[in-house]
């Protein structure tokens, strides 16, 4: 009789169990997989229209095979959480920590993929690229494969609200990683 132990157990960042098992978060690697992609942008911007925080949506395929989405909704908080290993939320958000900013504040998700959106759109692009405002400034972070390759830097200020989200999905992962 073999010995089982928790030793056996390989324990998965966010980032590695997204990419090991990627249908078990949009269902398929293929064009279907890659709507959900899609969706994971488009369901925080529903709830941004819903309450009256965001009135203008554009969504860009461009030449590279990367998509651009663009909303002037609330952007996405770029401010240091001490709970969460003092990074900013936004970079949090990025790597999977999986909470939602709510009126009461930051809490656990209760919508979509529960606060993991992000984290499975970052896990599964060649490419990722957010572009924010917040708190009166502009602000911008970069990732390659799911790893944050350009921390957050402020990029300049600004008095509009904006969030810009340009992705192109990873090859390794999805077998048709063009849009349609």
């Amino acid at each position: 009789m073999q010995t089982y132990t928790g030793a056996d157990i390989p324990i998965l960042t966010m980032r590695d169990g997204v990419r090991h098992r990627p249908t078990m978060y949009v269902g398929s690697t293929d064009s279907r997989g890659l709507q959900v992609l899609i969706d994971i942008l488009l369901d925080d911007t529903v709830e941004q229209f819903r309450t009256g925080k965001a009135h203008c949506l554009g969504v860009n395929l461009n030449r590279d095979g990367s998509l651009t989405y663009e909303d002037d909704g609330e952007g996405i908080v770029c401010k240091t959480i001490e709970t969460i290993d003092d990074r900013p939320f936004i970079e949090a958000m990025l790597m999977g920590y999986g909470r939602r900013r709510s009126p009461e504040g930051l809490r656990f998700g209760v919508l979509g993929m529960h606060g993991l959106g992000l984290a499975v759109l970052n896990a599964m692009s060649e490419s990722l690229v957010v572009t924010t405002s917040w708190d009166g400034f502009e602000w911008r972070v970069g990732c390659e494969s799911g790893f944050i390759t350009e921390t957050l830097t402020r990029c300049g200020n600004t008095t509009t609200n904006k969030l810009s989200i340009t992705f192109k999905p990873d090859p390794a992962i999805f077998a048709e990683h063009g849009f349609d």
